[in-house]
């Protein structure tokens, strides 16, 4: 991801923040491919990334995707999972050396309160949030359908093509 155009464009459009919905964007500004995600459209993965830090993304994922991102070395605050709560082992090798990884309060039950309590925590929740529309528009659609508090923008699609 070219970080310094992305944050150029967030602050000429005045976004506060980028959410990605689309599993090509998630990828895109987090790096993270879901061996799942494709396989499971009617679950949703997405990533935040801030202007204040767009080289830490953030992670609305399901449950199951938690032993993955800590495979490729996320901190576990930067994950706000939902779903059906699950045991997760970080592999640290064969034997009894692997770490349990729990996640507490950041196991919600929907992604919509999972994002709703990662922009609370970062105190997003009345911020400018461009979101893409590469998914069909189905999250946008969802965000606006369960009120989310952040003033949203459907030009995130458009700041992710700029910065490629």
């Amino acid at each position: 991801m070219n970080l310094d155009r992305l944050l150029s464009t967030m602050k000429e459009v005045g976004a506060d923040a980028v959410l990605a919905t689309s599993y090509p964007n998630v990828r895109y500004i987090s790096g993270f491919a879901s061996a799942t995600g494709r396989l499971y459209p009617q679950n949703f993965y997405w990533s935040l990334v801030t202007a204040d830090d767009p080289a830490r993304p953030y992670y609305v994922m399901p449950s199951a995707e938690i032993a993955d991102l800590v495979d490729l070395g996320v901190d576990t605050a930067q994950m706000y999972v939902y779903g059906k709560p699950i045991l997760a082992v970080a592999d640290s090798g064969p034997g009894p050396d692997n770490d349990v990884l729990t996640i507490e309060g950041r196991l919600h039950p929907t992604p919509i309160a999972a994002l709703r309590a990662l922009l609370a925590e970062l105190g997003l929740e009345r911020a400018a949030v461009w979101v893409d529309l590469d998914d069909g528009g189905v999250a946008w659609r969802r965000l606006r359908e369960e009120d989310v508090a952040a003033r949203w923008s459907d030009g995130g699609a458009d700041i992710l093509q700029w910065t490629r």
